[in-house]
């Protein structure tokens, strides 16, 4: 790995990196804070209840102090982190390995430590990987980073699938945690007398940073109200039932109102999942190989590999994608998208896949094979994990509760609970419907992403996209070496088993609900 260096790397701010060495004892700090903020914000709401109540409550009942300034703007800071000082990972493959850990380098500091203009000569392909959601922020970043294709003269991989692949993640976040967020941003946002300057105390003067000075004016173009909360919002992730959000403009993601209350879903009746939570996310790829192919027996030149072979992904995703025996651990513990681990974390699991090996199992020694191998892993989680300590996939976890709910129709008679099983019923019917309906989206992805593979892989240019008809037998990750049309049959083969008996449990609930 190139030596980065992070100008900014001695900072007082509480970033990813201190979030990690003493994550709990953090949290509970803040929570504190948030509980003492929750109560004074109760207290001084408008009460629409009868007279008597009103008058009770603000003469009997002692006014709950408001946190200070300097816990207000730790608590923001704290489940927002200003958009500077966000952790961006560089990961770089060459055929020696990457020799070294992941380096992490705030956003601030991209454009001025050249991540993505300039890499060592024995490295051919470089993968940055920013925890930001579609919005604003992230257009500003992908223009800086596509600025340099300009003049490249790089290859366009992708049609069919859009010249930039964008995917849904689905993770498994803490409930709680996503509470709190949502408690933090309700809160702070209808209420600004509390922060007074929300960019100064939380925002860490981001706007003045070169690599995000078109924000404001891209926030004017869209009548988009420019402050800290709205730039902020992308880090909630999307709720399993809020519906479809594929292809939306930038301003309908980034305005779409905030949900006050997780959803209650009914796969957190079952044991395994009772403290998760299903959520989705954006994940996008960016890439620039710029004409460059290094065929499989040979290392990169110094004199033409300075601009070759990057790979940009952008996506707030955290939480867990492996389905374990440990997920519950996993699950309190990877609250901020940079501070996972490779048992819980695709992302990071892809990290330490490829670092010890390097490039010389790949089929393909390119950019672009190495954004389908990443994009088809990503679109399969959550799924089993390769530690082999297993617990029931999604599908199989609503079985049984779903068998739960049509036992009850013949239970003895308790006031409410028609009302409250039809609900439930309601509910479950939902919840597999958004995930069928996202199945059948990545199915319709990856079809297109198909095709653009199979032109690559066809095309008479070999020596752009390389013969990949010669794979190595093993991978980095432990699996048979895949060419770009066997990673997405691989990929559709694990989507398909994984989301085959949702039709049938679907109609299963319909008929079951006509009855109670």
């Amino acid at each position: 790995m190139s030596k980065i260096v992070d100008v900014d790397a001695v900072s007082s701010e509480l970033t990813q990196r201190d979030i990690e060495k003493d994550p709990q004892t953090i949290l509970q700090k803040h929570r504190q804070v948030l509980s003492n903020l929750k109560a004074w914000h109760d207290w001084k709401e408008p009460h629409y209840g009868s007279p008597i109540s009103f008058l009770r409550k603000k003469l009997f009942s002692k006014r709950p102090r408001c946190p200070s300034i300097d816990e207000l703007q730790s608590l923001g800071k704290f489940f927002f982190p200003p958009r500077g000082s966000l952790e961006a990972s560089i990961c770089d493959f060459g055929c020696e390995g990457t020799q070294s850990e992941p380096v992490f380098v705030k956003i601030r500091n991209l454009r001025t430590c050249k991540v993505w203009q300039q890499k060592p000569s024995n490295v051919q392909v470089r993968w940055i990987h920013v925890p930001v959601g579609i919005g604003l922020v992230h257009n500003a970043i992908s223009e800086a980073f596509m600025e340099e294709h300009k003049n490249a003269g790089s290859t366009k991989f992708f049609n069919y699938s859009g010249p930039n692949p964008a995917c849904e993640v689905l993770s498994l976040r803490d409930r709680q945690y996503l509470q709190d967020q949502l408690d933090v941003f309700n809160v702070l946002q209808n209420s600004p007398e509390l922060t007074k300057d929300p960019e100064r105390l939380l925002g860490g003067n981001d706007l003045k940073m070169p690599l995000l000075s078109n924000v404001p004016e891209d926030e004017k173009r869209l009548r988009i109200e420019p402050n800290f909360w709205n730039r902020v919002q992308t880090d909630i992730p999307w709720q399993l039932t809020e519906g479809a959000k594929s292809n939306l403009l930038d301003k309908d993601l980034v305005t779409n109102p905030v949900l006050k209350k997780v959803d209650e879903q009914i796969l957190g009746q079952h044991a395994c999942y009772e403290d998760a939570v299903l959520v989705r996310d954006h994940f996008q790829c960016f890439h620039r190989d710029d004409g460059v192919f290094i065929t499989q027996d040979s290392c990169i030149d110094s004199e033409t590999t300075d601009n070759a072979g990057f790979v940009l992904t952008m996506s707030p995703t955290a939480g867990v994608h492996f389905l374990d025996a440990g997920m519950s651990q996993w699950i309190q513990e990877s609250t901020h998208a940079g501070t996972e681990a490779k048992d819980a974390s695709v992302i990071a699991y892809l990290r330490e896949a490829y670092k010890s090996e390097g490039t010389r199992a790949w089929p393909s020694q390119t950019a672009a094979w190495f954004l389908v191998r990443l994009i088809t892993k990503v679109l399969v989680v959550p799924h089993d994990s390769h530690t082999g300590k297993t617990i029931p996939e999604i599908q199989q976890a609503y079985l049984p509760l779903v068998r739960d709910l049509k036992a009850r129709r013949g239970a003895p008679f308790k006031r409410h609970e028609s009302v409250n099983l039809v609900r439930e019923y309601i509910t479950c019917m939902d919840e597999l419907t958004q995930l069928y309906s996202i199945y059948e989206q990545k199915l319709n992805f990856l079809s297109k992403l198909r095709k653009d593979c199979e032109i690559i892989q066809n095309s008479s240019n070999s020596d752009t996209f390389g013969d990949q008809s010669q794979a190595s037998t093993t991978s980095n990750d432990g699996e048979p070496s895949k060419t770009m049309t066997e990673q997405v049959d691989w990929a559709v083969d694990q989507l398909k088993t994984n989301h085959e008996g949702l039709p049938r449990t679907l109609t299963e609930l319909r008929n079951s609900l006509d009855d109670v």
